[in-house]
């Protein structure tokens, strides 16, 4: 038996069954490991944190796998990094430890880089090879400068206290002349001070200017729209991919921002009002309804809860506008200024009503 299915080897690797994989390997003598994507049998292997057993009798058999790239320039250790899969890592790098410094197709992002991009310390690879975290991608960008965009206070503690390597790159520029610090003011400023406070002996370079010439205190005092925008569409571009698609696709990228959490709850609670108030007039049909105290009080409780929820509407839609609407700050704040007039009118027709009402 020469070769098999690649598509059947693949499935077997991604099914975890060890007993199958090693009997392919054992039975084929010249099996067939290229998959989709140009991935092979070791990029599945790699993907499957269960699989420490599989990575190493497909590399007994091929260790040339393991720097093997598929389409978008990943090699099998790029996947056990993005799903933290230690143990896989630990078979990869005994075999080929050089495959910690290879750089893939999008912006030359090693294993390391892609690690720290999913909120994920990789501690196999620090201890194997800490000399990565001093690789940059394309842009310059160092451990921190991916760091800073995505890991927790106390993560972010733990990189500056273990590790001296790292702790060092915090004042390095990119190609924009952007330390890690001028990332850190832009999307999280609190957090500057709350490092200073807790790492005196890590000195900040708070005076170094980048290629616009904004120092660190003077992107928080300008609050650099620009810079926060490329890191937005940056950010985005980070993540690394899965069979081809992005991370998180199709999820809300506006998730963290306060108008679109704040257009989340205003939302929901409308819904629910509107809805209990349509219940309440429903339950208002039924005999036990008419011209009884439950009646009024069915009355009541539906005409509160359709003033609050459209109150919560008016909320809803004039954050939500606003959250998509960033990029153009005047059309946002047009938005919630005709948004924001139903107060008035509301106000106006409650005035008629009155004079009306005072008049008769």
């Amino acid at each position: 038996m020469h070769c098999m299915d690649p598509q059947l080897y693949e499935a077997a690797v991604k099914a975890a069954v060890e007993e199958i994989v090693v009997e392919i390997l054992e039975t084929c003598t010249s099996p067939a490991y290229e998959g989709p994507d140009q991935m092979t049998a070791l990029h599945a292997a790699a993907i499957n944190c269960y699989t420490p057993g599989i990575i190493k009798k497909i590399l007994e058999k091929n260790e040339s796998l393991i720097k093997q790239i598929d389409q978008y320039g990943w090699t099998p250790l790029h996947y056990a990094a993005y799903h933290r899969n230690s143990e896989g890592m630990k078979e990869l790098l005994e075999c080929d430890i050089s495959a910690a410094y290879i750089g893939d197709n999008h912006r030359k992002l090693t294993p390391f880089r892609v690690a720290i991009g999913q909120c994920y310390i990789p501690y196999v690879l620090l201890s194997r090879c800490p000399d990565s975290c001093d690789l940059v991608d394309e842009r310059r960008w160092n451990v921190l400068h991916f760091a800073i965009l995505s890991f927790t206070l106390q993560d972010l503690k733990i990189l500056l206290k273990k590790y001296p390597l790292i702790k060092n790159l915090i004042n390095d520029k990119d190609v924009d002349g952007n330390t890690p610090l001028h990332f850190l003011v832009t999307c999280r400023p609190s957090l500057l001070w709350k490092i200073k406070q807790a790492y005196k002996d890590i000195f900040l370079d708070t005076e170094v200017v980048n290629n616009q010439n904004m120092s660190v205190f003077g992107v928080v005092k300008s609050g650099s729209r620009q810079l926060e925008q490329e890191l937005l569409k940056l950010k985005e571009s980070v993540g690394p991919y899965q069979y081809g698609v992005v991370k998180d696709e199709g999820t809300a990228i506006l998730s963290k921002k306060a108008a679109f959490q704040a257009f989340v709850i205003t939302d929901a609670i409308a819904m629910v009002l509107s809805l209990s108030a349509v219940f309440a007039h429903f339950l208002m049909s039924f005999p036990f309804g008419t011209n009884t105290e439950t009646s009024w009080s069915l009355m009541a409780y539906g005409a509160t809860s359709t003033m609050i929820a459209m109150v919560a509407m008016v909320i809803a839609f004039v954050t939500g506008t606003y959250a998509v609407l960033t990029t153009s700050l005047w059309l946002a704040i047009l938005t919630a200024f005709i948004g924001l007039s139903f107060f008035l009118l509301m106000y106006l027709i409650c005035r008629i009503m009155a004079s009306a009402k005072k008049d008769g």
